[in-house]
């Protein structure tokens, strides 16, 4: 958050639209009032604490206490949100999944892509729109033309970087997207066929696809760029 300076007595509060848009609502004179308002409006959308009961805040706890462990480079940036590695975090689902229908989650915006992730982000989830999103990967950071996040080797679904192997990865997973990078901001989503890596799909901020099985690619993207630094 900005800091809010006491001597300014006209303050300009943004808060997020549901697109993830900064947008100028108010001018306060009250700083106090300010600070508490803007406590609440500078938090992203996909980083906000999960609206869930007791039991499943705690189980949602113990999801991210398990990611936390099983990756050594972890760390928290938000209630459900684990950077697992540099520009590469998971999303954890809401808990209790099967006793919240569909139109909770909806509401909720668990089954909206777009509600759950933040400017200049890629995420990208198990499941496609319009149902429970599953758990999910956002990427933040661009890296050279030609590198990617190789998603075999990051062990689904607490991400551990495990490197190639058996057992359950990342890889072959992804059923949707969305990319809310910068406009124009170019990204590349690509499938290993034997010992080649093809390009299965290039992506060109804003874009997004609510089920990638309308493009013949469903769980098959092997590997991610980004964005080019």
């Amino acid at each position: 958050m900005a800091p809010i300076i006491a001597r300014f007595r006209e303050v300009y509060v943004a808060v997020v639209n549901k697109k993830g848009h900064w947008r100028v609502l108010a001018s306060l004179t009250a700083c106090a009032m300010a600070a508490a308002v803007a406590a609440v409006a500078d938090r992203p959308a996909a980083w906000a604490s999960p609206r869930a009961d007791d039991a499943a805040a705690a189980e949602i706890r113990m999801t991210v206490e398990d990611i936390l462990q099983a990756n050594p480079r972890a760390r928290e940036i938000a209630p459900n949100v684990v950077e697992i590695d540099t520009g590469l975090a998971v999303l954890v689902p809401p808990s209790l999944q099967s006793e919240r229908d569909i139109s909770t989650l909806a509401a909720e915006g668990y089954t909206d892509g777009h509600a759950r992730c933040d400017t200049y982000w890629i995420c990208m989830w198990e499941n496609s729109f319009g149902q429970d999103l599953g758990y999910g990967l956002a990427f933040y950071d661009c890296q050279g033309p030609s590198e990617s996040y190789d998603l075999m080797s990051y062990r689904y679904p607490d991400g551990a970087y495990v490197g190639r192997g058996t057992g359950l990865r990342w890889n072959d997973r992804i059923s949707s997207y969305v990319n809310n990078q910068t406009t124009g901001t170019h990204s590349w989503f690509a499938n290993w066929v034997g010992d080649t890596l093809y390009r299965v799909l290039d992506s060109y901020a804003p874009s997004y696809s609510e089920d990638l099985a309308y493009l013949e690619i469903n769980d098959i993207i092997d590997a991610v760029h980004s964005c080019t630094a």
